[in-house]
């Protein structure tokens, strides 16, 4: 068999005891040179401690899994978070933008109207302007008979007898 050999060294035996104290198995009381009567009893034992080293890997892989899913699922709580608070600062920034808009709208309607009324009130005051100035050479104006505008001597010495 191929554990023969194995077997008639004497070192293994406290080797194995080694390993078990380190891999925390220690509490199992074995004789100091503990033999097998056979091989199939020795590959047993040597199955069994496999498969307990085995159980423990498994039993600590499950810890960390179990670890990282429960990190993981911290993480996805922080970055849901996260997200809900940048959405509400976009949404804020967003109302922000459109109520400045608004304000830029109606400042710039105030504006408009401003520039309206002032033009308004420049022509009006062009207007009266005018009115007053028609008005004004009515009241001045020399009215000629006959159309005598073209002689100029008759004109003045018309004018002159008005004042």
């Amino acid at each position: 068999m191929l554990f023969a050999p194995i077997i008639a060294d004497q070192n293994l035996i406290p080797l194995l005891e080694v390993m078990a104290a380190v891999q925390g198995r220690g509490r199992r009381a074995q004789p100091k040179r503990r033999r097998f009567q056979t091989d199939e009893e020795y590959e047993e034992e040597q199955l069994l401690l496999d498969l307990e080293v085995e159980l423990q890997q498994v039993q600590e892989l499950k810890t960390q899994t179990q670890q990282r899913v429960n990190q993981l699922l911290q993480d996805q709580k922080q970055l849901e978070q996260q997200q809900r608070r940048l959405q509400r600062q976009s949404d804020r920034r967003d109302a922000g933008a459109a109520t400045a808009r608004m304000l830029q709208l109606q400042e710039s309607e105030r504006e408009r109207l401003a520039a309206a009324e002032a033009k308004r009130e420049r022509e009006e005051k062009e207007a009266k302007t005018k009115a007053e100035e028609a008005q004004r050479r009515r009241v001045n104006a020399i009215e000629t008979q006959d159309g005598d505008m073209d002689d100029l001597d008759a004109f003045l010495a018309q004018d002159a007898a008005n004042f």
